[in-house]
């Protein structure tokens, strides 16, 4: 699926969680390429992550940024949020626990040979960098 197809899919889905959280959800898009393929909801589940069990878990909120770029070997997709954080060296991201996580690294690396990678530090938010690889 084109990627400007994922990304009319997650500004209905940010758009409706703007309606009902209003000033706690602010959204920054910095898209600066979008010629790309990528499996189906392989984004936007990653939004709602970071909307949902990141920035919203702040009483004042926060915010969103998703971002793409290319460089010589991979298109880059970054979801990056200044919420709650978290420790993820507690996180055992193979277990059921985090299920739809792990759903959308498999199609990632099966469908497109990707790469998801996940930084983060409580009380400052976390970043989950895409890689959908040219080759």
């Amino acid at each position: 699926m084109p990627f400007d197809n994922e990304l009319k899919h997650i500004k209905t889905y940010v758009n409706l969680e703007k309606v009902r959280f209003n000033e706690r959800l602010k959204v920054n898009y910095d898209i600066k390429v979008n010629n790309f393929y990528l499996p189906p909801l392989s984004i936007q589940p990653l939004v709602e992550n970071a909307i949902k069990h990141g920035i919203l878990k702040r009483i004042d909120g926060g915010t969103l940024t998703l971002k793409t770029y290319e460089n010589d070997k991979a298109y880059i997709v970054e979801i990056i949020d200044d919420g709650v954080g978290f420790d993820i060296n507690n996180i055992d991201f193979k277990g059921n626990e985090h299920i739809g996580l792990n759903n959308i690294y498999h199609r990632i690396h099966t469908m497109t040979k990707g790469d998801v990678k996940i930084s983060s530090e409580i009380n400052k938010g976390t970043t989950v960098t895409v890689y959908f690889y040219k080759d």
